[in-house]
Formats: structure tokens, sequence, C-alpha cells
């Protein structure tokens, strides 16, 4: 009997996908232009961590950074880097010691100095304890 319920639900599973695509289209996809080979945005180590992580990340020209840490539910746990940075590659150690495991978010913010162009990325950590 649970393997008919198993099917059972996979066909009304599969059912529910065909209904949302018919409705919303297609997911777009998404192109990542960045070379990976000349930069490695926001590459967060060990993975998962408890309780340090270190950031990565590279700035190609000047730029204004910051690197804020959300939880799953949205909000700023902390914000760990506010401001101008030179080219090259950076990094930022998070001492987590004062939160719950979960999953956690980082969000780098570039502003580019002088072009004003801005990059943002966004990334998963998992902080075991």
């Amino acid at each position: 009997m649970p393997i008919i319920r198993l099917i059972t639900a996979i066909i009304s599973l599969s059912g529910f996908f065909t209904l949302l695509s018919a409705c919303y289209g297609p997911p777009e996809r998404v192109e990542d232009t960045r070379d990976p080979s000349s930069d490695y945005y926001g590459m967060e180590y060990p993975f998962p961590f408890s309780p340090a992580s270190t950031i990565e990340f590279e700035v190609s020209d000047s730029a204004y950074v910051t690197l804020e840490i959300f939880n799953v539910e949205g909000e700023k746990v902390h914000l760990l880097l506010d401001g101008l940075f030179s080219p090259g590659r950076h990094s930022a150690a998070w001492d987590a010691s004062g939160q719950l495991s979960g999953v956690y978010f980082y969000k780098i913010t570039e502003i580019g100095i002088p072009s004003g162009d801005t990059t943002v990325t966004t990334k998963k950590m998992i902080l075991l304890k």
C-alpha cells in the first residue's frame, strides 16, 4: 500500500508542477557573466562551519563594499564589512559563536568607483554547533 501512495503523490506533484509551468511559463535562465578564472566572488570556508567562517571576495576596481549576514527570516544579524576597498582579494572572518545553528546568508554589495556599477552576490552558509 505505501508504494501506491508514493506513486500517487509523485503523479499529483508532477501535475502541480505542470500547472505551475502553464501559469507562469518556464523558469528564466540566468547567465553568470563573471569570469571564473579571474575572481572567486563570495567563497566561504569551511562549509558547513562551526563557530567561525572566512568569506573571501575579489574587487576588480576600487569599490565601496558591504558584507552583511542574514538569518533565514531575512533579519540582518551582522554587518561584517562596510568601507572602501582597493583592487585585489580580500577576506573577512565571522565569529558566529553567539548565533544558533542553522542556515544563514551573506550578501556582498560592491559599488565600483568611479563607474558606479553595482554587483550584489548572495550565498548560503550553514552553521553547525
